[in-house]
């Protein structure tokens, strides 16, 4: 069933086939899901009283029910530690001043958009997004070793390449620098097994 969300996330279009006809529709959306690490929900628990009882077979089985082409299409994956974890955590900053980033990092990309058909960092692709965002040295290669060590997909390659850019955009940075490669990886926790 889950499958079937694959080609809207790709397309951002929904076609419905009936006996007569099939009908295409706009589908622009932000996808939020949210799954457990495992069966029993305790895997990365790290108190005695939630100790994870799965196997790593279990566990397998488990992550397997979502496929890799559609983990590919989902840009984020991070593990949401427990409230508890989270409230020791440093400092974040406020809602105003992520709200404040976030304005900012669109103002940047309406402008490098301007003259095109896109808005998005998200919706660049292709040519475009090769021709938009070029990585340093440096950063390339941090991003061509992961890909090998955990054989990504291209699909996957362009989305760090992309969520790279959105970080950049975050931080008030015209150019995206191998730190910010660093990080879009870092929110690809399913495809490092992290959690």
């Amino acid at each position: 069933m889950l499958e079937v969300l694959r080609q809207p996330l790709e397309d951002r279009t929904v076609t419905i086939s009936r006996a007569r006809a099939a009908f295409t529709f706009p589908a622009q959306f932000m996808l939020a899901c949210s799954m457990n690490p495992c069966p029993c929900g305790y895997l990365s628990a790290h108190s005695e009283e939630q100790r994870c009882i799965c196997s790593p077979a279990r566990v397998a089985a488990y992550r397997a029910k979502i496929s890799g082409p559609l983990l590919d299409r989902i840009d984020l994956q991070v593990e949401v530690p427990p409230p508890g974890e989270w409230r020791k955590s440093a400092a974040s900053p406020s809602s105003a001043e992520m709200q404040a980033k976030v304005i900012h990092a669109h103002q940047i990309q309406a402008a490098r958009y301007a003259k095109s058909s896109v808005r998005w960092n998200s919706q660049l692709s292709g040519t475009l997004l090769r021709r938009t965002i070029r990585l340093p040295q440096e950063a390339d290669d941090l991003l061509q070793q992961t890909l090998q060590t955990l054989n990504l997909s291209m699909r996957a390659h362009d989305r760090i390449i992309k969520m790279a850019q959105t970080i950049a955009d975050l931080d008030h940075e015209g150019e995206v620098v191998t730190a910010h490669v660093a990080e879009a990886i870092q929110y690809r926790q399913l495809d490092l097994n992290l959690f």
